[in-house]
């Protein structure tokens, strides 16, 4: 999940306390907190070694690709500025920033394009604990309150988790903003001497011209008429859905929780 660029870090950890955690208590003969340590060092190595094929695999292998040296956003004033941060030496406040606060995917492959070392990007992203452990809880206690009699507490306190997690990486993400901004003032001259990369750079003017081609072509005044009547009826009957869905969604859902087992829940059945 972690290879996949739109899936965030934190989706993982969660999913990784909702589902391994619970096979884990049984590993560990109902040790709870065993099993939530084993669960976010595992998320950990997890992450690394995500990090670790991004950039050496993709970013390294593939920075011939434009493909990927588009999908980075190479030219963008973030991925410029964070070039500045991170090709520095020593690790800094603001590298470890970008490392954790940014965007988990790109960040990783952009330091394989700039052929960085690994072994300081990793250490640089170790922080991700302070993320992992408050997400994995939030999970774990996700699973435990599917049982309100035994644990009465867990739902909450897997709300309030959830809530830490957000406010522990909401200042990694910040700083990183902040220093972003920071070089763009202080360090102007350093940051328009970085060159543009002209292949990504043709590329995207072209994917803007077959777009701006496409927006004229979908015009509403341009659309044949069996077009347009398409186009109304999907309006009105996703309006009359949504309706339905909420007006009589007792009779056109069944309650089924995360952890829900299909043939139990469902007797096997989706209808």
């Amino acid at each position: 999940m972690f290879l996949i660029p739109v899936v965030p870090g934190q989706s993982v950890y969660l999913a990784a306390g909702l589902l391994l955690t619970p096979k884990a208590k049984e590993t560990f003969d109902g040790n709870i907190y065993l099993a939530i340590a084993y669960i976010c060092a595992l998320s950990t190595v997890m992450k690394l070694s995500a990090c670790a094929c991004q950039q050496k695999g993709v970013g390294g292998l593939l920075s011939y690709s434009v493909y990927v040296r588009q999908q980075v956003k190479i030219n963008s004033d973030f991925m410029r500025t964070a070039k500045l941060v991170l090709q520095e030496p020593g690790l800094t406040l603001a590298k470890v920033g970008i490392l954790v606060g940014g965007p988990d995917w790109p960040t990783s492959v952009a330091c394989g394009l700039m052929g960085l070392d690994l072994l300081p990007i990793l250490i640089g992203t170790l922080p991700i604990i302070l993320i992992i452990i408050p997400t994995v809880l939030s999970g774990t206690f996700m699973v435990m309150g599917e049982d309100p009699i035994e644990y009465p507490w867990a739902k909450p306190i897997s709300e309030f988790c959830m809530l830490m997690s957000v406010a522990t990486s909401a200042p990694f993400i910040l700083h990183s903003a902040s220093c972003i901004e920071v070089i763009m003032s202080e360090r102007k001259e350093e940051f328009e001497a970085i060159p543009i990369d002209q292949e990504v750079k043709d590329a995207d003017d072209k994917i803007a011209e077959s777009e701006q081609m496409y927006l004229e072509a979908t015009r509403w005044d341009h659309l044949p008429v069996f077009i347009k009547i398409s186009l109304g009826m999907s309006f009105v009957t996703i309006v009359v859905s949504c309706y339905i869905a909420y007006f009589l969604g007792t009779s056109c859902f069944e309650e089924y929780g995360l952890t829900d087992s299909f043939e139990e829940r469902l007797d096997g059945s989706f209808w």
